[in-house]
């Protein structure tokens, strides 16, 4: 394959990260918004991913396009009756939100918006009313604070006028003031009439609706750390709950919730304006994403970084009993695959991600135990059949380090002495290598380590001190005068490891990386001659330059 076409076809694939998952209420399909950050940086800036809507059919198991990626297709839900959906969309320039017929036809818009922010929608919140007559949403009608701040930014860069700034304390206040304007406004809109209503308005926060009353006449909304019920016959709002919130389920008459707390989950119902725990777990792992309740609410269902593994777990509300859910050395959750997990309405059954470094994510259809009903195939394709993908583990003085290893084509256990690629990943901490092709053949400030197998290198992927999901005390090796050493000593050990297992040639070592990765290995070449070449991006490599 010539490397144009290469190219094309791992961008391809690319794309294909799960960004949303929605379940429609007769649990016959699903909604799956794919995505791909790879855009320019003035785009995804503003919220703009080049996403769209496909529909998953569990009878048929087909994807159907119901979207194009220049639409940029977000914040899909389906209305109770389970006949239409409603998204955001881009329109001529402008987000608006939109409407459309289960069976992909009667696209409609539902909005014809004025805003002078460039990302009105940008972490909006939808829900419908139980009739499915009325559409509540949020707006922010001059941006998000991002695209404020990003806006202040290209400002400052280009600027009309000239201003003095003494130094980045008064740079960062002028850019509270620009924030000052950040305003969030609840709509109510008819989807028969178009009739739209702003409920009302608040400076400086941002609403995010959480239910509408099974009776159509109350809807509960948290502004911050407040929790709230507005009846819309009287306008009366009252407050439920004042307290850090965080995944609310409402069953019944009763509020349940979950929330995070150092190394562990909480969880409990909101009565008497109070969060009473009921159960509470220590998990001392990194990157703790509660992702939703089973329907009945007996269940939680988050996922957690290990290492290279991000698995989903199940937790009892009861008893605080935990099961895991997926295997080893496979992805639920990254950021290339933010859908994460969602529930059935009539079953015990969960909808979700999964993927490994060696197959792209699929959709994945199990029960609660974690057995696998079906599995989708958008993904699948030849282009990385010949390669090999291993997880190994080494010694690095005390400590055990965790990496990968991507060998290029038609290699074997006999093939030795090969030339070797040391990808350093960011954060460090937050930049973790994972078990997640995506991660692996994207270029995007990461390691590219397919397409560089391809062309005949080894990729060596170590998770050195300081990386994430590996507890706490790991993390904080690599931190203070030890910031660099640490990680050097690990990645030297993994070169040794390499070497004496006959697989590294000693006169064929690169080393390349980005962020936190590109400040390393530059630190590294200048401490060893081991390596032939080195390439660093966007790192920072003078780390007195602001004191």
């Amino acid at each position: 394959m010539d490397n144009q076409k290469l190219i094309e076809e791992i961008n391809k694939l690319h794309y294909h990260g799960f960004l949303e998952i929605a379940v429609s209420p007769d649990d016959k399909d699903i909604l799956v918004v794919f995505g791909s950050s790879d855009v320019p940086e003035p785009k995804y800036a503003f919220d703009e991913y080049n996403r769209s809507i496909w529909k998953y059919s569990l009878e048929s198991k087909d994807f159907i396009q119901m979207t194009l990626p220049e639409e940029d297709s977000s914040k899909v839900t389906w209305s109770p009756h389970g006949q239409k959906f409603a998204y955001t969309s881009l329109n001529f320039g402008q987000k608006e939100l939109c409407l459309m017929d289960r069976d992909g036809s009667g696209k409609q818009i539902l909005t014809q918006s004025k805003f002078s922010g460039r990302d009105p929608f940008n972490g909006t919140t939808l829900i419908w009313s139980p009739n499915s007559q009325y559409l509540a949403y949020v707006v922010m009608p001059f941006g998000s604070k991002y695209g404020l701040v990003k806006k202040f930014k290209e400002y400052y860069q280009n600027p009309s006028e000239i201003y003095m700034y003494m130094g980045s304390d008064d740079l960062n206040k002028k850019i509270r003031s620009e924030l000052s304007v950040f305003e969030s406004e609840l709509h109510i809109i008819d989807v028969n009439t178009l009739e739209n209503k702003k409920v009302f308005s608040i400076k400086e926060k941002m609403i995010k609706i959480e239910h509408w009353s099974p009776e159509g006449n109350q809807l509960i909304f948290s502004i911050g750390d407040e929790l709230k019920s507005l009846d819309l016959d009287n306008s009366q709002c009252t407050c439920l709950y004042k307290g850090r919130i965080e995944l609310i389920q409402f069953t019944g008459n009763e509020i349940i919730m979950a929330k995070r707390i150092a190394n562990g989950i909480q969880v409990g119902n909101i009565a008497n304006g109070e969060f009473q725990i009921e159960s509470a777990i220590n998990f001392p792992s990194y990157n703790i994403i509660l992702h939703t309740w089973s329907n009945d609410g007996a269940y939680l269902f988050f996922s957690a970084q290990e290492g290279v593994t991000n698995a989903l777990y199940r937790m009892a509300r009861t008893d605080s009993k935990i099961k895991q859910i997926t295997p080893m050395n496979h992805i639920v959750w990254s950021p290339m695959h933010r859908a994460g997990v969602k529930s059935f309405h009539h079953s015990s059954n969960l909808a979700f991600p999964l993927g490994n470094p060696s197959s792209a994510a699929e959709l994945v259809i199990a029960d609660l135990n974690g057995n696998l009903i079906t599995t989708s195939e958008i993904n699948q394709n030849n282009l990385f059949s010949d390669l090999k993908v291993e997880i190994i583990h080494y010694r690095s003085g005390d400590e055990v380090i965790e990496g990968i290893l991507v060998f290029p084509p038609n290699i074997n256990s006999e093939i030795k002495s090969c030339p070797i690629l040391v990808y350093l990943h960011g954060g460090p901490a937050n930049g973790t290598v994972t078990a997640n092709l995506n991660d692996l053949i994207s270029a995007r400030g990461l390691s590219a380590a397919y397409y560089l197998a391809l062309h005949g290198y080894v990729i060596f992927l170590p998770n050195f001190r300081g990386s994430g999901g590996y507890g706490d005390r790991f993390k904080e090796e690599a931190s203070g005068l030890n910031l660099m050493h640490a990680p050097y000593e690990d990645v030297i050990a993994g070169i040794e490891y390499l070497i004496n297992q006959g697989i590294a040639d000693p006169d064929k070592l690169g080393i390349y990386g980005s962020s936190f990765g590109a400040m390393l290995a530059t630190w590294i070449v200048s401490k060893t001659s081991m390596f032939k070449g080195a390439a660093a991006a966007v790192g920072v490599y003078d780390l007195l330059y602001d004191d």
